[in-house]
C-alpha cells in the first residue's frame, strides 16, 4: 500500500479506495464494477467496470 501510495497521492476519505485497490491488488483482483468510476479510474493498476 505503501507504494501505491506514493504514486497516488490521495487526500482524506480517498484513503479507503487506495485500501480497497491495495486489497484488491494484494488478492489477484485487477477488475472493480462501481457506478461512481471517476474514484477509481486514476489507477492504472486497475480496470474500471460500469454494472
Amino acid at each position: 500500500m505503501i507504494a501505491l501510495f506514493r504514486d497516488h497521492p490521495v487526500e482524506r476519505a480517498e484513503i479507503f479506495d487506495l485500501q480497497l485497490i491495495a486489497t484488491m491488488l494484494s488478492n489477484g483482483v485487477s477488475q472493480i464494477y462501481t457506478y461512481d468510476q471517476k474514484l477509481f479510474t486514476k489507477f492504472e493498476e486497475i480496470r474500471v467496470l460500469n454494472p
